[in-house]
């Protein structure tokens, strides 16, 4: 187990498993689940995705049984600040800019949809 103290004074708190990292920041009510076989870089959130949820289960048990104070029900609330869709974790203060054309001819990638 990881723990972190951020700069304004909250926490966060990481589990490494044989497949998954699993990261919760008690602060927000946030969830981060990670398949290191299929994602090693830790890019996708699979946190919130319906298919994990007993992997997510059994990473709140083992962290309750750790870190003094923590509760299923406190973990198990929305997250602050961010809204769930389908699966997918967006934070509620990012605005969705406009892709220059420049920029969407030049570097073609799947991400400017």
């Amino acid at each position: 187990m990881t723990s972190y103290r951020f700069s304004d004074g909250s926490k966060g708190y990481s589990l490494r498993g044989e497949s998954y990292r699993y990261i919760y920041y008690p602060a927000l009510s946030l969830e981060e689940l990670y398949d290191h076989g299929a994602d090693p870089s830790e890019y996708d959130n699979i946190a919130y995705l319906e298919s994990n949820q007993s992997i997510i289960e059994r990473f709140r048990a083992e962290l309750i049984n750790r870190v003094e104070g923590l509760s299923l029900e406190e973990m198990a609330k929305s997250p602050k600040g961010y809204t769930i869709q389908n699966g997918k974790v967006i934070n509620n203060s990012y605005e969705k800019l406009e892709v220059l054309p420049f920029v969407k001819k030049h570097f073609p990638l799947n991400l400017w949809q």
